[in-house]
Order: C-alpha cells, then structure tokens, then sequence
C-alpha cells in the first residue's frame, strides 16, 4: 500500500463537503453528549452528592437528565453526608476544648507556671484533618464558609471556600488574578494554620 496513496484517500474523504457535514455532526453529538455527562456531575457535586452516579446518568439521557437534576435535586448539609458516621467519628467531631488531661503542661521548674498549660505547646497540638475541615467548609444550610487564611510552609494563602475534604488533603479555591477561581489541594500534614477572615 502506497503512503501517498493513503494520504490521497484520505484528503479526499475531508475533502467531500458529504463528508464534513457527517463528521462535523458527529463531533456536534459527542461534544454533547460527554457535556451531559459532565454537567449532571458538576450538579451533583455542588449539592454534595455522588458524582459518579449522575456522570453516568447524564450520559445515558443526555440532555434531559442534567436539566431535570438541576431543579430537582436537594442541596445537602454536612450532617446528612455525616450521618453514616460511627460513634468513634462522632465523638472526635464534637466541638469545644479538648479535656484537660489531654492538654500538654508546661513543663514542671521552679518557676511559677507549675501545672499552667504552655500556649506554644497548644497550638503545636492543632492537627488539621478531615474532621476539622468538614466543619468549616459549609454551614448548616449548604452555603460554603469562608473565606481563610491557609498558612502553608510558612506562605500565606487565601481560601475563598474549602471545595471538597479528603482523607489526606483539603481542595480549596483560590482566587487568581483573571478573577476565576483556582484549585489547590493541600496535604493535610503541610497546613501549618487555618483562621477564618471577616472582611
């Protein structure tokens, strides 16, 4: 078989104004059809739902199923996708101080802080995980909080909301300098420290 040969037949077939009109209509339906997919995801996930199982469902009704989801759909709260939680998670969430006998004492000298709680060792006991950052990514409605300041590496970062919370790391979304947002995702091991701004 002859290259050029190939190359001829195959300019040819683009060639064919029968031909574009086919392959641009095809393209047309694909282009749509992984969008339905995409966008009954992009839903779901906004309203705290599995997005795997709408990804698919968007692609076997394209079209109708992202518009129906769309008004359909109930927005979660972190309580309903906490609910499956096991007594042990449930008492690691709970909020407050954590008891004395946890805190680290200073330590015991001659000097007259015997027995007082050192703040520096406080705050080295902060551990940022999955636990702490549910509770601060949406409120009680659904709505996303913020905006923080993430100190990363001794670098200050602003998280204008926390997108999503996993196991070893937290998605949060910065602002860029085109005013669209951008993802990063910290590990949870390099957050050094997280503080709500109120502007």
């Amino acid at each position: 078989m002859d290259l050029q040969q190939v190359f001829q037949d195959y300019g040819d077939f683009f060639l064919d104004i029968d031909n574009q009109i086919a392959v641009a209509i095809w393209v047309a339906v694909v282009t749509v059809w992984i969008w339905s997919g995409c966008f009954a995801s992009s839903v779901a996930e906004t309203r705290m739902h599995g997005p795997l199982m709408h990804f698919i469902a968007g692609l076997i009704i394209p079209i109708v199923y992202p518009l129906i989801i769309l008004v359909v759909l109930p927005y979660r709260t972190m309580k309903e996708t906490d609910s499956a939680a096991t007594n042990e998670e449930r008492i690691e969430r709970v909020d407050g101080p954590p008891p004395a006998a946890m805190l680290p004492v200073a330590s015991i000298g001659e000097d007259s802080s015997v027995g007082l709680i050192d703040p520096d060792m406080l705050d080295a006991t902060t551990s940022f995980g999955e636990s702490y950052f549910k509770h601060r990514a949406v409120d009680s409605t659904g709505r996303a909080l913020g905006p923080y300041v993430i100190t990363v590496g001794g670098e200050e970062l602003r998280a204008e909301r926390i997108v999503e919370v996993l196991l070893n790391a937290v998605v949060i979304e910065i602002a860029s300098t085109g005013g669209k947002g951008q993802t990063l995702r910290i590990p949870y091991g390099k957050i050094d420290s997280c503080v709500e701004v109120h502007d």
